[in-house]
């Protein structure tokens, strides 16, 4: 399935990305997430869809979070 390549390809660039300390990162691990949570509940994974919607979440906190403390510096 192509959509489970492109999940897979923006979480690669996500994690080089943050481990280069770049907040786009986040930003690819949003969709991502949000992609790897489609399949999950398409494919009746609900473990795996709920998982994603956590890591959705923690993305998205991380973005806020960092754009919170880059304003302080």
């Amino acid at each position: 399935m192509i959509t489970e390549w492109i999940a897979t390809s923006l979480s690669l660039i996500g994690v080089l990305l943050i481990s280069r300390k770049r907040v786009e990162g986040f930003y690819f691990w949003l969709v991502a997430n949000a992609l790897w949570a489609y399949i999950g509940v398409i494919s009746k994974l609900w473990g795996m869809a709920v998982l994603f919607i956590v890591y959705f979440g923690t993305s998205g906190y991380s973005i806020y979070y960092w754009k919170k403390s880059e304003k302080r510096k």
